[in-house]
């Protein structure tokens, strides 16, 4: 018997970015890469300086959350991290999901 299908897991990114005086930051963009190749949707900072996206994916070991102030007035930053899965509530036998991962990572941006 064949089985066709592709391993496939959730991950959620979120976080908040602020400036050197420790207020929030909107409209910054966060992307989500795997070795160059973005993963998922970009996400946006809002009033709060709260980023929030979530995606479907292919399992990856480590992202790189990638951030850029469109307007020019924020330095871009940059960190790669790990992904840890948690398949606790994968159904027995739905052995292509590798469940769900969640990223929470503030940034601190400095001016130019």
């Amino acid at each position: 018997m064949a089985e066709y299908g592709c391993p496939h897991a959730t991950l959620e990114v979120s976080g908040t970015i602020i400036d050197e005086s420790n207020q929030p930051v909107e409209n910054i963009q966060v992307r989500v890469k795997d070795n160059g190749r973005q993963i998922m949707q970009d996400a946006y900072s809002g009033e709060e300086g709260r980023y929030s996206e979530q995606g479907h994916i292919f399992p990856v070991s480590t992202v790189d959350l990638i951030v850029t102030d469109t307007a020019g007035v924020y330095a871009g930053d940059s960190v790669r991290v790990e992904v840890t899965y948690d398949k606790s509530h994968v159904a027995k036998g739905d052995h292509w999901n590798e469940g769900d991962a969640v990223i929470q990572y503030d940034f601190q941006l400095k001016k130019k």
